[in-house]
């Protein structure tokens, strides 16, 4: 198991460091329900995607907040790092993007979705008339290349994962576990509930970059009259 100190607090005192593991420095809100401090993380993600600290190697997302990696003992950064949260937002920070993700809902496409409607008390339609009128934020990117994980589900629409994953949903499937939306980039094992399917390539490794969303990017399905 990596090493990991007890969460400190960080100025502006609204986030926590901690050292994780020997070259990993965490970041996340003191308040996990704090929405402005974690907006803060995500654009600082953004802005480390471009010109990430001195000595980082690496950065990864979570929907609880960031890991930051560095080629050196990551205690020699965390002045650095701290000052960066009270910084004002960056010129040169990359802005984030809006998407427009067109998907179906047939009976084929959304397997879940009446199930998924029922536990929210809403028929099918009215459900889906909620979701399309909601715009989610691209917490982290993970699980297979390019997956989001989307937040801004409200309360009334979580339900818990799947008793039973499935052993593969089709590439472009949308679906909801927990407190999030996702869609699934490549054919793959599932255990959220597929409410619906897109057309939309989500990862390209030949492309630049090969993911089509990024953290903090805003998403808003569409529903398609047809196949997304």
């Amino acid at each position: 198991m990596p090493r990991a100190t007890p969460a400190r607090p960080a100025a502006p005192h609204r986030f926590a460091w901690r050292l994780f593991g020997e070259r990993g420095l965490e970041l996340r809100p003191l308040d996990p329900a704090d929405a402005a401090a974690h907006a803060d993380l995500l654009r600082l993600a953004r802005e480390w995607t471009t010109a990430p600290p001195a000595g980082a190697i690496d950065l990864i997302t979570a929907p609880s907040g960031i890991l930051l990696l560095f080629d050196e003992d990551p205690a020699r950064h965390v002045e650095a790092v701290t000052r960066a949260l009270a910084a004002p937002p960056s010129a040169s920070a990359p802005p984030a993007r809006e998407h427009r993700v067109p998907f179906a809902a047939d009976a084929d496409s959304a397997p879940d979705l009446r199930l998924v409607a029922r536990h929210a008390g809403l028929e099918p339609d009215a459900w889906l008339a909620r979701f399309t009128e909601l715009v989610f934020t691209v917490a982290a990117i993970g699980f297979v290349p390019g997956f989001p994980y989307l937040e801004g589900l409200p309360a009334a629409l979580h339900l818990p994962r799947r008793a039973t994953p499935r052993t593969k949903v089709p590439a472009g499937s949308v679906a909801i576990g927990g407190a999030y939306a996702g869609i699934y980039p490549v054919d793959s094992p599932a255990g959220w509930h597929v409410v619906g399917r897109t057309g939309l390539a989500l990862f390209d490794p030949a492309a630049t970059p090969p993911a089509r969303f990024a953290v903090g990017d805003r998403v808003r399905f569409v529903l398609a009259a047809g196949p997304g």
